[in-house]
């Protein structure tokens, strides 16, 4: 739609935007509407808000222009009259005329301008619109069932229904429920807000319980930019590092096992609310155990008390509460599949009903808030979450029809594929662009998680030990380890029965600090000359981390080291710093999940059926090696002499290469490497696939350069493939692996008496060569 209205000065952005996304998709379903349907839908709007305004009028309003009025906008009588008449009414303005009534009203509903009657009543009316919609797509459907029923019985296959703009009608509703997270127009005339508002509904908000001191400490401690919710995509490839791969998709594998509902199209944002919560903890006691140090279930350094903590169960767009919205839920769901290959979700167990701001069913899941101790004990928790599952009802509506296939009550010390588990599994919202540097985005505990277990009604709860980081005594702000999934299925005996999963950690949630200031940046502050204040120009020079000061330099060359207020306040654009709230870290999703296992041997298949993973054509990267060869960009390796060299002497090069596996120094199989990566060494995909199976600091790790790598990131290379079949019987009778790769393009292997290691006044990392 163009020529919208300009949304309220004040409101939220994050508002705007939730609002934009429910807006653009039911515009999308009265779009679809056929036109008899559509007549009956408008007139209904105008009659409802005919028969509300006799006890609200909103002509003071500044959007009441926009608003329907009895004698111009009657869409039905226009369009009966136009169908009298035999012309063709334009088809799509009645719908922008009800949008832009619809968005007029929202408008309305949060301009703080306005009075709060005069709001509500405007959001009630809203409310009511979309309840009327709901009924005549029910009633659409209606009809197209009975139109299809008739052509059938007909047997005439040439009925179709068609929408208001010539598109096939059958289940166009439901395809633009699907689509609701698309936001087009509406989100680019809203994108300028960036001011707070209150809520519509005007419920009740609080501040966000927070420890001041160790969120100040954790703070320091992290001392590092955070890439809010883009260091996903920092995790990506960029695909413009090697030529695209031919012949060949980039789609996940495709699968034999049968997903759930896990994969629909994310559910708008429930209300906005605030609702206070106890939990209750048992003590968190050091482990007796004569081959461990010293340490507590959580992993921390100092013990704790049974403890009461009390933490916000609401949702807030600025989360600062434990409820997440289901967009962001699904988003989990694909960094779980996308990170951990080895167990594929069947069915999220975790999320709850509500409501959405307008009314509309929602879904919500769990994530950890910051949480305020009540009982006054040492070393309390710093944040909190609870997660209930119902087993019971989810069978019920899962499509499994209660047939989990779960071997419920059971341990598992290693898993076989096809074997279906319980799991819960947290994952960091946010994480640094250091974390995202150091290492995969893997399941992730919050430091000193301590996790606490209670299945049905037993008074008694069980304190459940997990695999997560330990606090190192020497140095408490560093805790080092790994973190592995907890598997709940031994706890649970009776599946019938309600699970709650309690856990709290030592992780205090807090802003993450702004990313400095860039250098360069100008400002300008006046300073006293000859008794007069005289403006001087001046830019950023650098940033004192340690400090937190900004070195700034004058046009006079004189300086002076000044605070991030400071500076902000002399700034010759300011716009150079940005007055969004910082992202919130520290808050980990808590998801849990009934997952069936795939191992190394079936992901290893799925990756070579359908030609899942992509190829590098021969030739393509033949010419790559040459190029660079010619460049001299490699190590250039000499014959003894030159009838040595069958390329003509020292002038001509090779490019060495291994047919071993770098990590299980075995002989390659399958060569893989990393999309992105700027060398031509390969690596052993099974191999890959063997060593990331189990937890550790180096998974998911290119074997060569050591870039972090998923399945989506690998590719097949056919210049390795070409050798590896030339030189299979040469690898099997020599102890030579490595291939020199000559400025023709072609290959020889190399015996290893010839072999020689790089001069000693050429770099190393020389050998590495830049494939974008």
């Amino acid at each position: 739609m163009n020529n919208l209205p300009d949304p309220p000065r004040g409101a939220h952005p994050v508002q705007l935007e939730l609002w934009s996304r429910v807006f653009t998709r039911r515009f999308r379903q009265m779009e679809a509407l056929s036109p008899s349907i559509f007549d009956s839908f408008a007139f209904g709007i105008k009659s409802d808000y005919d028969n509300s305004r006799r006890e609200m009028d909103l002509t003071n309003s500044h959007y009441s222009s926009y608003l329907l009025k009895g004698s111009d906008t009657d869409a039905t009588e226009n369009n009966n009259d136009s169908n009298n008449n035999g012309s063709k009414n334009d088809s799509t303005a009645p719908a922008k005329q009800i949008g832009f009534h619809i968005l007029a009203l929202f408008y309305t509903a949060i301009d703080e301008r306005m009075p709060p009657p005069e709001r509500q009543f405007a959001i009630d009316t809203v409310k009511r619109a979309f309840a009327l919609l709901d009924t005549v797509m029910s009633e659409e459907r209606g009809k197209q069932q009975q139109q299809h029923d008739a052509s059938n019985n007909g047997n005439n296959d040439n009925v179709v229904v068609v929408g208001k703009h010539g598109r096939d009608e059958e289940d166009v509703t439901e395809q633009h429920v699907a689509e609701g997270n698309d936001v087009e127009d509406v989100t680019e005339e809203q994108s300028t807000v960036r001011d707070s508002v209150q809520d519509v509904t005007e419920q009740t908000t609080t501040q966000p319980i927070t420890d001041s001191k160790a969120a100040e400490e954790e703070t320091q401690i992290a001392n590092e930019d955070v890439a809010a919710k883009s260091s996903q995509e920092d995790d990506m490839p960029n695909n413009d590092s090697l030529q695209q791969p031919t012949g060949a998709t980039t789609d996940e594998p495709t699968s034999e096992i049968e997903i759930d509902d896990t994969q629909l199209a994310p559910l708008p944002p429930p209300r906005i609310g605030t609702l206070h919560r106890h939990l209750n903890f048992y003590a968190d006691n050091f482990i007796n155990s004569p081959d461990e140090p010293k340490e507590t279930v959580s992993g921390s350094i100092h013990a704790r008390d049974p403890c009461t903590v009390v933490y916000d169960s609401g949702y807030h767009h600025l989360n600062y509460c434990a409820t997440l919205d289901d967009e962001t839920s699904v988003s989990i769901n694909e960094r779980l599949a996308m990170w951990d290959p080895y167990w594929r979700t069947l069915k999220v167990l975790c999320k709850r009903d509500t409501e959405s701001e307008f009314g509309e069913p929602t879904k919500v899941t769990t994530k950890t808030a910051s949480c305020k101790d009540e009982t006054g004990v040492r070393y309390p928790p710093k944040s909190c979450g609870m997660v209930s599952v119902n087993l019971s009802k989810e069978s019920r509506d899962s499509k499994f029809a209660g047939e989990w296939e779960v071997n419920w009550g059971k341990e598992s010390n290693s898993y076989s594929t096809g074997e279906r588990r319980l799991l819960l599994r947290t994952l960091p919202l946010t994480r640094s662009s250091t974390e995202v540097a150091q290492r995969a985005d893997t399941h992730l505990w919050p430091k000193g998680t301590f996790v606490q277990l209670k299945v049905g009604d037993e008074a008694a709860e069980k304190v459940v030990r997990i695999t997560q980081r330990k606090q190192d005594e020497i140095e408490p702000a560093k805790w080092t380890g790994q973190c592995s999934a907890l598997d709940l299925t031994p706890y649970v005996q009776n599946p019938n029965l309600p699970i709650d999963v309690k856990l709290c950690s030592r992780e205090a949630i807090r802003k993450a600090e702004p990313p400095p200031i860039a250098p360069g940046t100008k400002v300008v502050k006046e300073f006293e000359d000859a008794g007069q204040m005289v403006p001087f120009n001046g830019e950023v020079q650098s940033y004192d981390a340690k400090e937190k000061l900004y070195l700034i330099v004058y046009e006079d060359e004189d300086s002076e080291e000044l605070t991030r207020e400071e500076v902000s306040n002399i700034l010759v654009v300011k716009g150079d710093l940005t007055t969004e709230d910082p992202p919130t870290i520290g808050s980990y999703a808590v998801h849990v999940t009934i997952s069936e296992y795939v191992g190394p041997d079936r992901l290893f298949d799925e990756l070579m059926g359908e030609s899942a993973l992509p190829l590098l054509p021969l030739e393509s990267v033949k010419q790559k090696a040459i190029e660079y060869l010619k460049q001299q960009q490699i190590v250039v390796v000499d014959g003894e002499d030159e009838s040595d060299n069958n390329n003509g002497g020292s002038n001509s090069g090779s490019l060495i290469v291994s047919l071993k596996c770098p990590i299980g120094k075995t002989t390659i199989q399958l060569p893989v490497r990393g999309r992105c990566c700027n060398h031509l060494q390969c690596f052993d995909l099974r191999n890959f696939l063997l060593a990331n199976e189990k937890p550790s600091a180096r998974r998911f790790r290119c074997g060569v350069c050591q870039r972090i790598l998923c399945l989506k990131d690998l590719v097949r290379c056919g210049l390795f493939d070409a050798m590896l079949r030339d030189h299979q019987a040469d690898i099997a009778s020599s102890t030579s692996h490595e291939v020199s790769i000559l400025d023709d393009g072609s290959w020889r292997i190399v015996e290893q008496k010839k072999a020689k290691s790089p001069p000693e006044n050429v770099d190393k990392e020389s050998e590495v060569i830049d494939l974008s």
